[in-house]
């Protein structure tokens, strides 16, 4: 028991790492997303990622919900 302890205790912080995720050149990513509740009230999003390089993704989000609330990510 202790050895498996150890070996996941030694694993864990190889596990975690994380960094950018990025998009293959020439490729694109795109999710809508839509969402209504009881009181009628909505909001809409587009979400897309474009490979421009093999190290750099352009994302773009846009969202609005129908009381005139817009928001753009780019």
């Amino acid at each position: 028991m202790i050895r498996l302890v150890l070996f996941l205790a030694l694993m864990l912080p190889a596990a975690v790492q994380a960094g950018p995720w990025p998009r293959e050149a020439g490729r694109t990513f795109l999710s809508l997303s839509g969402e209504r509740n009881r009181a009628d009230s909505s909001y809409a999003s587009a979400y897309a990622e474009y490979g421009l390089t093999p190290r750099t993704t352009l994302g773009m989000e846009l969202g609005r919900a129908d009381q005139a609330e817009t928001s753009a990510i780019l």
